[in-house]
């Protein structure tokens, strides 16, 4: 059981590894036209220099994992450098980092106890794929993602051919199976048959995500890659039952709490969109800058956008959409939530004080655009 232990710390250590390099504009504070937005105030402070040191350390300790994977003394020190890491800009709340960070937390409570381990890593790979059928059970979905980039642009189903079809709610179908077979993923001992349906949910995933899309946001690559060695290798041969009982004592609960509790409020509102496992849901917040005196910020005139199909931006003002600074430049998406938008608004004044901006938030269907004040 240790070689298989140290096997999925090798493998997330290495794919973690990965996805910091494919984002590694994000990680750093200097050079950047994104604005820095750390939650805190204080840490605005830190010098640039602690943001480089940070990220060149979290490298060298999951490096350094992958060579010595059971020392719990590194373990440690690479958790404290990378949570600290991430405290110093909301950007870097993605949800694959979110992932990594409760994995290296599950190996260090259970490094002596492989059938907690187990069961924790377990449980948190259900609730992904049950949160994240759940949370797509919405017309967002079905218009963004299923009508939009399966049936038209993977598929290449024209809108008259979708409604004669009757097609529309037939997307309902992938998020209720992603949800069972997380489901089954916990319940069955033998998982061959939920592990098979995810695997190649992974894989339409990237096929729906190739070409622009995958440039825009990258990491979808070795993420999913990532998801996809974790369920073959880890659990394809059964090693432990899996059990509930970790989960409700000592620093497990943490898992329980936040991987199988505060999901469930994100359906309400109460807990945020990317720590919830809801990627690729049709629900996502997007916020344009409409800029009065784009001259004052001439750098960022190669994001501007020719088109303003949801009236965001009027009276003649520059179009900016953040979605589009982030991607290209970090290959990471905005995190989108109302908090970290009033954040970003008064972190982007100090920044470009004389482009003269407001802030409009949309999201699906469209209707309504909000401004932050």
């Amino acid at each position: 059981m240790k070689d298989t232990q140290s096997l999925l710390i090798r493998i997330t250590c290495l794919f973690w590894i990965i996805t910091k390099l494919f984002s590694y504009k994000a990680w750093f504070a200097d050079g950047r036209l994104y604005p820095v937005v750390p939650p805190f105030e204080l840490l605005d402070a830190l010098p640039p220099i602690v943001h480089s040191a940070s990220f060149f350390l979290s490298l060298l300790g999951l490096l350094l994992l992958i060579i010595f994977p059971r020392k719990t003394w590194l373990m440690v020190g690479s958790l404290i450098i990378i949570v600290f890491s991430c405290l110093l800009d909301v950007v870097r709340w993605q949800p694959w980092e979110y992932q990594c960070l409760f994995f290296l937390f599950i190996f260090i409570i259970n490094r002596n106890k492989p059938a907690a381990q187990y069961s924790a890593i377990l449980f948190v790979m259900g609730c992904i794929y049950i949160y994240s059928g759940i949370h797509k059970l919405n017309s967002g979905y079905l218009f963004t993602v299923w009508e939009s980039l399966i049936l038209r642009r993977l598929l290449g189903l024209s809108l008259a051919t979708i409604r004669d079809w009757n097609l529309h709610y037939v997307g309902l179908i992938l998020p209720v199976v992603e949800t069972m077979a997380g489901i089954l993923l916990l319940m069955l001992k033998k998982k061959k048959i939920p592990l098979a349906i995810l695997i190649a949910m992974h894989i339409l995933l990237l096929f729906m995500l190739g070409g622009a899309g995958m440039d825009k946001n990258r990491i979808v690559l070795p993420w999913n890659i990532f998801m996809m060695l974790v369920l073959a290798f880890y659990y394809y041969r059964e090693i432990h039952v899996f059990s509930f009982r970790p989960m409700l004592r000592g620093p497990n609960l943490a898992i329980l709490l936040f991987w199988g509790i505060m999901p469930s409020l994100h359906l309400a509102g109460y807990w945020d969109k990317k720590l919830s496992a809801s990627m690729y849901s049709g629900t996502m917040k997007y916020m344009d800058a409409c800029i009065k005196n784009p001259e004052a910020v001439p750098k960022l005139k190669q994001y501007f956008a020719k088109r303003n199909p949801y009236k965001t931006c009027t009276d003649g003002k520059a179009r900016l959409p953040l979605y589009t600074v982030s991607s290209r430049e970090m290959h990471l998406l905005p995190y989108p939530e109302y908090w970290y938008f009033r954040k970003f608004k008064k972190k982007w004044e100090k920044m470009y004080p004389g482009a003269d901006a407001t802030f409009k938030v949309y999201q699906y269907p469209y209707k309504e655009v909000v401004e932050i004040e």
